[in-house]
């Protein structure tokens, strides 16, 4: 898939830009360089919520600073680890504000 492509389909997935700390200073514009977005949909319990599906090392995004943008599947099973460990514990994800 590739999300760099220029194509005028209204269905493409996308990648976002931000901006933030990264290992304690301030990195200036980062970016989602391995999350690849496919689809935000309403939560079928809640339809004034909405859940988005993504994918993590999808490959390359506009954002991923010369980097192949692939997960590595070591780092992926300690993140998949790591947060079914926290969700075990009760530590809830970040909100995000609106």
């Amino acid at each position: 898939m590739n999300v760099d492509d220029g194509s005028s389909s209204p269905w493409a997935p996308w990648s976002l830009r931000y901006s933030g700390h990264q290992f304690g200073t301030w990195a200036g514009q980062l970016g989602d360089g391995r999350a690849i977005s496919i689809l935000a949909t309403p939560h079928p319990e809640n339809p004034d919520e909405l859940v988005e599906l993504q994918l993590k090392g999808g490959g390359r995004t506009p954002f991923s600073r010369g980097a192949d943008g692939l997960a590595v599947v070591r780092s992926s099973i300690r993140e998949f680890l790591c947060a079914e460990a926290m969700h075990a514990l009760g530590i809830l994800p970040p909100v995000p504000s609106h």
